[in-house]
């Protein structure tokens, strides 16, 4: 095959490709555009967080009264109160974005104790000298009861995100609550004879010898870390707080009632590991599981008022109506729990 007669073989396939091309175009240009793909959205600034907690509390609660006896020498009893048990509880939080790149965050947490504590309750005596004390009775009781924690608070502060990281610094304020309602029965110890030999003493298990309720208010204000890296997080919080307490301790078998309001200073501490089950930027809930460390401590001084509702059993006469007075006291608490959590944030 000559030139001529190639170029005149490839001339029908080359008009045939380039028809079609053209037809393409052109029917490109008359379609209409297929729907854009939107980016994912990242997740609203605005939250509730659910979180649900089973653990267990530890600790206990300490009332020192100081009374004069005679000749220089002073008293001192001393009641320690078991606050352990085991505690379940939630707490529901809202928050959002304030001003740019701070974030604030309203906590209302609830939880309390679903068995009575694990240990007893010691009630020691003392004579007290210049330089020299004497322990003159010693005894343990079974106790029955449990406890109740609030904490309403509001977290506000700086947020800074990078990537998978973020980092934020908040201030919080609040007021966190305590209360307890405790009974003691029976009794095992020993007690000092006028001849300083010890004698043992105990009373049926089956008897009530005292109760009481308790009831503590911290405000406070402090600081909280909070920070995260991948899926997982953490919250390291500290709060100095003012501690009120108000205590009523109701001596039943000796029908003896005292109150006392008290006034001093305490301390809220806290850690709070969560391990991320949904990405941090994830639609819908989020999940996470984890763990809260927490502890409060107060002390706080006041005076105690006591007076005799009905007669006293193991002294002679009849002590009903009778007024003690006012006397030194001292109120000491350190309440800690520590929780499995399931948190959901909405």
């Amino acid at each position: 095959m000559d030139a001529r007669g190639k170029r005149r073989f490839w001339a029908l396939p080359c008009a045939v490709a380039l028809a079609l091309m053209e037809v393409r175009a052109t029917a490109d240009e008359v379609a209409p555009p297929g729907p854009a793909v939107a980016p994912e959205a990242p997740p609203p600034d605005e939250r509730v967080t659910i979180r649900a907690r089973a653990g267990a509390t530890f600790g206990g609660a300490r009332f020192e009264l100081n009374f004069p006896v005679e000749g220089g020498i002073s008293g001192r009893s001393r009641l320690d109160w078991p606050l352990s048990g085991v505690l379940v509880g939630a707490d529901v939080s809202v928050g959002g974005r304030a001003l740019g790149y701070r974030r604030w965050e309203l906590t209302a947490r609830l939880a309390g104790t679903v068995s009575s504590p694990f240990t007893t309750m010691v009630d020691r005596d003392w004579l007290l000298a210049t330089f020299d004390s004497l322990e003159f009775s010693h005894t343990d009781s079974r106790v029955q009861g449990g406890v109740v924690i609030g904490d309403l608070s509001l977290a506000y502060g700086p947020r800074r995100d990078r990537g998978n990281r973020m980092i934020e610094l908040d201030v919080v304020v609040g007021l966190a609550y305590e209360h307890y309602e405790l009974s003691a029965w029976g009794v095992t110890g020993w007690q000092l004879t006028s001849g300083l030999a010890p004698v043992p003493v105990s009373a049926p298990d089956n008897l009530q010898l005292a109760t009481l309720t308790g009831n503590h208010f911290l405000p406070h204000l402090g600081f909280q870390l909070r920070a995260r890296a991948g899926r997982f997080r953490v919250d390291l919080g500290v709060s100095p707080a003012v501690a009120i307490a108000l205590q009523e301790d109701r001596h039943v078998y000796r029908r003896k009632l005292g109150t006392a309001t008290s006034y001093g200073v305490g301390v809220l501490l806290h850690l709070r590991p969560r391990l991320l089950l949904t990405r941090p930027s994830a639609r819908g809930p989020r999940l996470a599981l984890g763990i809260d460390a927490e502890a409060r401590a107060l002390e706080a001084f006041g005076k105690l008022q006591q007076h005799y509702y009905g007669d006293d059993p193991d002294l002679p006469g009849n002590q009903t109506g009778m007024q003690l007075g006012a006397q030194d006291f001292i109120t000491e608490g350190v309440l800690g729990t520590i929780a499995a959590v399931f948190e959901v944030v909405l």
